[in-house]
């Protein structure tokens, strides 16, 4: 997310408090208007599917994945249509 959003990663981070609140908005309303930055990060999450599915496969808590739909979630209503 800090290579798409070209953002050190103590920014990145900032982006996931308050329940994703921050992060919620700029992956709905976009980068200064600008959704290709979103569109490239979603972009290289599915490339990385297989990597992700056996990461949370050995979370017996379930927690990343809980944690990883939350955050991408904002997604489906996003104003952009390649985003949502």
């Amino acid at each position: 997310m800090s290579k798409h959003l070209e953002l050190d990663p103590k920014q990145t981070t900032s982006l996931f408090t308050h329940g994703n609140k921050y992060l919620a908005h700029v992956i709905a309303k976009g980068v200064k208007g600008l959704f290709d930055p979103i569109v490239s990060f979603y972009q290289e999450v599915y490339a990385n599917c297989n990597v992700l599915l056996k990461f949370f496969s050995e979370d017996t808590s379930r927690k990343s994945l809980h944690f990883s739909l939350s955050a991408m979630k904002p997604g489906l209503v996003s104003r952009n249509f390649d985003v949502a």
